[in-house]
């Protein structure tokens, strides 16, 4: 099935969170720009979407990076649009086609939210994603830029060490498999969202995430500190400690 630009484009506009009320589009625009800053044809793009009469038009912008500098495919009577980009905001006028199996890919790829009236059955879709409440945003964000890279960190200095004993081979494995279970819950939510496949859990933590960064004017997540885990016994009692306070 094919959706004309026209229509996505009203779709987004209206969408709770791509639409002309969330700053989430002109977020996801300034994070394509930044993270292709050394790009010309980013930058090319940029300066002449500027200069044509739909400038102020954030969702048109979307669609454009989209399908002119990001890989989403267009379509006109069935044949793909190959516009050369330079040529591409001489068409902001005209309208053009898109694959409703491709954008849902595309946006599966970034992990962005499937625009809920062209996807109203899809579990990442946007309104699910805006109908989370603020304490679920905070609780995923501090799991996922606090305690993830804690636990990735002990995980990774764990694995590099090489155990003397039986007795500490049998710990580090435990420890292990605890740290592995903490990672997946941190990363698959918990059970209050029913049945959740991992990859719908995923993307709606993953949404949670991009969104509360939005709110707070950061972009990403907090650095990680590296550190050298051991396996002395005092080691492995704290490290216990921590985890079993987290599942109280």
């Amino acid at each position: 099935m094919k959706i004309s630009f026209k229509e996505l484009h009203h779709h987004l506009m209206l969408d709770p969170y791509y639409g002309l009320e969330s700053p989430a589009t002109e977020a996801i625009i300034n994070r394509a720009y930044r993270d292709n800053a050394e790009s010309a044809l980013y930058q090319q793009f940029s300066n002449r979407f500027y200069l044509v009469p739909c400038k102020t038009d954030k969702q048109r912008h979307l669609i454009y990076l989209w399908c002119g500098l990001m890989g989403l495919p267009a379509y006109r009577e069935d044949s793909p649009l190959g516009w050369q980009r330079e040529e591409f905001l001489e068409h902001w006028t005209e309208d053009f086609d898109l694959k409703l199996d491709e954008i849902r890919k595309f946006l599966r790829k970034y992990k962005w939210p499937l625009p809920t009236c062209i996807f109203p059955d899809d579990a990442d879709n946007t309104e699910r994603r805006v109908a989370l409440g603020k304490a679920e945003y905070d609780a995923a964000f501090h799991d996922f830029t606090v305690e993830l890279p804690i636990l990735e960190d002990e995980l990774a200095g764990i694995k590099k060490n090489h155990p003397k004993s039986i007795e500490e081979l049998q710990q580090k494995k435990d420890l292990i498999d605890e740290i592995n279970r903490q990672i997946t819950a941190i990363k698959c939510g918990d059970a209050i969202y029913g049945k959740e496949t991992p990859i719908e859990k995923e993307l709606r933590i993953e949404a949670m995430i991009e969104e509360e960064t939005i709110k707070r004017g950061k972009h990403g997540a907090q650095s990680r500190v590296s550190k050298r885990i051991d396996l002395s016994p005092q080691r492995v009692s704290q490290i216990h400690k921590r985890h079993k306070k987290r599942n109280k």
